[in-house]
C-alpha cells in the first residue's frame, strides 16, 4: 500500500522544473514555493496549497518551474494513490477530465512562450497518448449512447421481468421465484445486465426500472395465487437497488407497492446485497427496520462477495441468506468450499436464517447442499429465468424435467 511521504527543499532549490515528466503531486505543509516560466513569476503558494496536480492525472511535461523559497517541507502525493479512483470514475468524467487538462496544458505553453521541438521520444509519447485520449473518447461515446439507450427503454417499455423458480431441496418442490430484469434492445437484441444496470444505478434510470419490477412481479404474483397456481405460500424475491434502498421518496415508494399489493408481505422477499450494506452500514438498521415492519421479509443476496459477511450478518434482522454462486459451483470440487459452505449454512441456522444456494447447474451440487442442510436452491439444473406463462406452466408441471 502506497503512504504519504514528506519532502524537505531547503530555500532556493527546485522542486521540479518546466518539462519534466512526472507523475507526482505536492502539499506544503510548511513554507513557500513559488510557480514561475521563463516569462515571470506565476504564483506565490503558501502551507496547505497544493500543485503540480495536472502531471497527477495525466503524467504530462511540466508547464511551470517551482522552487522553494524558503525551507519548505512538502507532503507528496504519488499517482498511484490515486490511480484507481481515476481508473473508477465515469468514463465521461474522465474523457472530459483528459480534455481540460490538454486544454490547458497548451494555453499554459502558448503564454509561456514555448515552441514544439520535433524530439522522437517526446513525439512517440504524444502519439501514445493520443491513442489513449481516443479510447477514452470512444469508451465515453458508448457510455453516453447506453445513457441515452436505456432511457429510451424505459420510455419504449423494451424492459421485461423473468422468473426464476427457486426450489425447497427436501422436499424437492416449488416455493418461488426470483424476479430479475431483462432488455431486449429494438437492433442489437438482448443486453446483458452487467452492462445496463451499473449505468442505470449511476444515472438514476434504476428507479423507473425498479418500480417496474416491483409491479410487474407483485402483480404476476397476486394473479398466480389468485387462480390457485403453485402453493399457496409461493413467495417473489425482488432485488432492492442502492438507490431505492437509500433514498427516502424511493424507499417510501418500494413500501407503498409493496403493502398496496394483493400479496401477502410475508410472501415478498425483498434482496438486498452486501455491498449496499457496507455502502453506509450506520443507516442500514434503521431501514431493514422499516422493511420488517411491513411484514415482508429481508434476503442477503451475493453473500461471500463482499466485506460484510460474517463481522456483520447478526446485526441485522435478516430472513434469509443466499450463498453466491462462486462457492457453490466448486462444492463438489473443492473441501475448502465445501467447508465454507457448511459454516455459512451452520452460521445463518445459528441466527434464524433459511440458506438458498445460488447457480445450482448439478445434480451432485443439489445433493451436497441438501445434505449440508441447505433449504432452497436455485440454477439452471432446475430451470433458467421463465417468462410468466413458462413459469406457470412450470408449476402445473410441478416440477423441472
Amino acid at each position: 500500500m502506497t503512504r504519504l511521504y514528506r519532502a524537505s527543499y531547503p530555500a532556493g532549490s527546485s522542486v521540479f522544473k518546466q518539462g519534466d515528466i512526472d507523475d507526482r503531486a505536492y502539499i506544503i505543509e510548511s513554507g513557500k514555493v513559488e510557480i514561475s516560466t521563463p516569462q515571470g513569476v506565476l504564483a506565490v503558494l503558501p502551507q496547505s496549497e497544493i500543485f503540480g496536480e495536472m502531471a497527477l492525472l495525466d503524467q504530462g511535461a511540466r508547464s511551470a518551474s517551482a522552487r522553494a523559497l524558503e525551507d519548505t517541507s512538502l507532503i507528496v502525493i504519488e499517482r498511484q494513490q490515486i490511480q484507481n479512483k481515476i481508473d473508477r470514475a465515469d468514463p465521461v468524467l474522465r474523457y472530459m477530465l483528459s480534455l481540460l487538462l490538454d486544454r490547458l496544458r497548451s494555453t499554459h505553453r502558448a503564454l509561456s512562450g514555448q515552441t514544439f521541438v520535433n524530439d522522437p521520444e517526446e513525439s512517440a509519447l504524444e502519439r501514445a497518448k493520443k491513442i489513449a485520449v481516443d479510447d477514452l473518447h470512444q469508451h465515453a461515446i458508448r457510455r453516453l449512447n447506453l445513457e441515452r439507450e436505456i432511457s429510451l427503454a424505459v420510455e419504449r417499455k423494451e424492459f421485461f421481468v423473468v422468473y426464476q423458480p427457486i426450489m425447497r431441496l427436501t422436499p424437492f418442490e416449488i416455493s418461488g421465484f426470483e424476479a430479475l430484469i431483462r432488455w431486449k434492445h429494438p437492433e442489437r437484441g438482448m443486453v446483458s445486465p452487467m452492462d445496463f444496470i451499473p449505468v442505470a444505478e449511476e444515472t438514476g434510470l434504476i428507479v423507473p426500472i425498479g418500480a417496474m419490477v416491483l409491479d410487474a412481479a407483485l402483480g404476476q404474483t397476486e394473479s398466480w395465487l389468485s387462480k390457485k397456481i403453485g402453493p399457496n405460500s409461493l413467495s417473489m424475491a425482488i432485488n432492492l437497488s442502492a438507490r431505492q434502498f437509500f433514498d427516502q421518496s424511493d424507499f417510501e415508494a418500494v413500501l407503498k407497492q409493496v403493502t398496496s399489493s394483493g400479496v401477502p408481505t410475508n410472501q415478498v422477499k425483498l434482496e438486498v446485497t452486501e455491498s449496499i450494506i457496507m455502502d453506509n452500514p450506520e443507516r442500514v438498521g434503521g431501514i431493514l427496520g422499516e422493511i420488517k415492519q411491513t411484514g415482508s421479509l429481508l434476503s442477503l443476496d451475493d453473500f461471500g462477495t463482499g466485506y460484510s459477511s460474517f463481522s456483520y450478518l447478526h446485526q441485522y434482522p435478516f430472513d434469509v441468506l443466499k450463498v453466491d454462486r462462486s462457492f457453490v459451483s466448486r462444492i463438489v470440487g473443492s473441501q475448502r468450499n465445501h467447508d465454507i459452505v457448511r459454516a455459512i449454512v451452520g452460521l445463518a441456522h445459528d441466527l434464524g436464517m433459511e440458506v438458498v444456494a445460488e447457480g445450482i447447474e448439478k445434480d451432485e451440487e443439489a445433493e451436497t447442499l441438501r445434505k449440508l442442510g441447505c433449504e432452497y436452491g436455485q440454477g439452471y439444473r432446475f430451470a433458467k429465468p421463465l417468462s410468466a406463462d413458462d413459469a406457470t406452466a412450470f408449476m402445473q408441471r410441478g416440477k423441472p424435467n
